[in-house]
């Protein structure tokens, strides 16, 4: 899957989730779908970059050929979950703030 299809994707789940906003009539919807799915994909992002392992872990993955491989798929998946995840969040951080 390339980038600009996994913003696409990111942008299709968001405009499923507005349109069912307006239809139930309530912009409260967009705000916790629209978030949650937001901080689920962008801490997986963050899970498969690493941000939380141990550097020693880390240190011995660098230096193992077959980590190397691992690294890319794991960094290509996670810039897939951030662009799916950042549109999400980025509504939903911005009609919390024109809801207040």
């Amino acid at each position: 899957m390339k980038n600009r299809s996994a913003l696409l994707i990111g942008i299709g789940i968001l405009l499923v989730i507005v349109l069912v906003s307006l239809i139930v009539g309530d912009t409260k919807i967009i705000v916790h779908y629209a978030g949650v799915l937001g901080l689920i994909t962008i801490g997986l992002s963050a899970v498969l970059t690493g941000v939380f392992a141990e550097s020693r872990r880390l240190r011995t993955e660098y230096r193992e050929e077959q980590g190397r491989e691992d690294r890319r798929h794991r960094i290509r998946l996670a810039t897939l979950f951030l662009l799916i995840g950042l549109p999400n969040m980025l509504v939903a951080v911005l009609m919390l703030y024109v809801q207040k």
